[in-house]
């Protein structure tokens, strides 16, 4: 094949699509940071493909670690595919334009491997219809030897049946180690689909499902595990979109795992056990991430941020080096007592935000089946220190549908909102409440 020839033909059909399209910076391309192999250096293609439109599988970390880890092997090429809008993917249709990469316009039916991410269960429907547009048949009984291997990853493959006919195989668990065991497996079996399929079925932490039949066993796949955070691969350069991100800002992840064990959270059981990186190696990421971006936020990402060993003296020193570049801080998960807040406070030096607690339960009874370590006390405790440090917005989540729930526990919900009212009055100062109620989802 080719390749100079597929770009070239087919960026000229992407183009002449574009202009009838919303935000076509969408399906471009070339962003800062984005990296794109000479095809003659080029010995296995990866797509990495994440199943839901540009703006939010930008913001994903783990695509962004993979495209790293990936890119720095030499070899190896790994290029970006989102799922497209529903204008573009009717003006797709309407012009026979296949799914394609970004990097370099290529159709993903002409990579080697495509891996998905599967974040969350709705975009399950989203990864069968970018398989149809890209030309690559949908049961993976039916992919011949000239059609790409498709794996999946990220959290939803904790439970991979549901996608088991539609799957070549699943990397199950922390994604750093298990992706370069995978292209090493691929390389040295690639010419037979099944020699490839057996070589993964091999490898710790995959699940290869037509292996698996075959050989009429029950899957018994542990999960991979990084258990050495600190000196994880992680990158030093991401790419800057061209149109807006549900996040636009520098990403470190300071800890994996947590330690709460709150029973409805999956995340949180699925990602132990607990390990954290170094105040001294999260300081060295954030201003490598800073130095090739331009931006001016730094998250701190993990499931319990404020769980994390030095998380005050790493709000610290992060804000102490860059507050004068007005480059801020935040905490995207918080617990609800007043020692938080006062850490949160710290962080509005830079710039102001609202505050969000999650209660989950109405009463403490149900906060108690759920193992949700927060009582009423608590989170009074935590909105009056937030009023007292100027806070006027507070952000509530609950859930409804929980395990063992009664109509009290529903009554509760509105209770527990009237008394966190109660402290906004009682300091006389006008504070707005936004409260969040979402169904509970059991999962395996």
């Amino acid at each position: 094949m080719n390749l100079f020839n597929t770009e070239s033909s087919l960026k000229g059909r992407i183009d002449a699509i574009l202009p009838r399209v919303a935000k076509p910076a969408r399906y471009m391309g070339g962003e800062l940071n984005s990296i794109k192999k000479p095809p003659q250096e080029v010995s296995v293609r990866i797509a990495l493909a994440f199943p839901d439109v540009y703006e939010v599988g930008m913001s994903n970390l783990g695509l962004r670690i993979l495209y790293s880890i990936l890119n720095s092997r030499p070899g190896v090429a790994a290029e970006r595919v989102f799922a497209p809008a529903s204008d573009m993917e009717e003006e797709m249709r309407r012009a026979a334009v296949p799914l394609f990469s970004l990097e370099s316009s290529l159709p993903v039916s002409d990579f080697d491997l495509v891996g998905f991410s599967l974040a969350y269960e709705m975009t399950f429907t989203t990864v069968l219809n970018m398989l149809d547009l890209a030309g690559i048949p949908v049961y993976s009984k039916d992919r011949g030897e000239d059609d790409p291997i498709i794996i999946a990853g990220g959290h939803c493959a904790t439970n991979p049946e549901p996608m088991a006919d539609f799957i070549d195989a699943f990397a199950i668990g922390d994604g750093e180690e298990v992706v370069t065991d995978i292209v090493k497996a691929y390389m040295e079996s690639r010419g037979d689909r099944a020699r490839v399929l057996e070589a993964l079925s091999r490898i710790d932490g995959v699940y290869v499902p037509s292996v698996s039949d075959k050989r009429g066993e029950k899957p018994n796949v542990r999960g991979r595990v990084v258990l050495d955070l600190e000196h994880a691969e992680f990158p030093d350069s991401i790419i800057v979109p061209f149109t807006e991100a549900v996040h636009d800002r520098v990403a470190v992840e300071i800890m994996r795992g947590c330690s709460r064990g709150c029973r409805f959270c999956q995340a949180g059981m699925i990602t132990r056990p607990v390990r954290e990186r170094s105040l001294n190696t999260l300081c060295e990421q954030a201003q490598a991430l800073l130095d090739k971006t331009g931006y001016e936020e730094i998250a701190l990402t993990s499931l319990s941020s404020a769980d994390h060993s030095e998380i005050k003296a790493l709000v610290h020193t992060l804000i102490d080096k860059h507050e004068a570049g007005r480059v801020g801080v935040s905490l995207p998960s918080l617990r609800a007592d007043a020692g938080c807040v006062h850490l949160a406070a710290e962080i509005q030096r830079v710039r102001k935000s609202g505050l969000t607690f999650a209660p989950e339960a109405g009463t403490q009874r149900l906060r108690d089946v759920i193992n949700k370590n927060v009582t009423e006390q608590d989170l009074l405790e935590a909105v009056e220190a937030a009023v007292q440090c100027g806070w006027r917005r507070v952000k509530l989540y609950f859930m409804i549908g929980l395990p063992t729930e009664t109509d009290e526990d529903l009554k509760g919900i509105g209770e527990l909102v009237s008394h966190v009212i109660e402290v906004g009055r009682k300091h006389r100062v006008p504070l707005t409440l936004n409260v969040t109620i979402s169904p509970f989802v059991p999962k395996p």
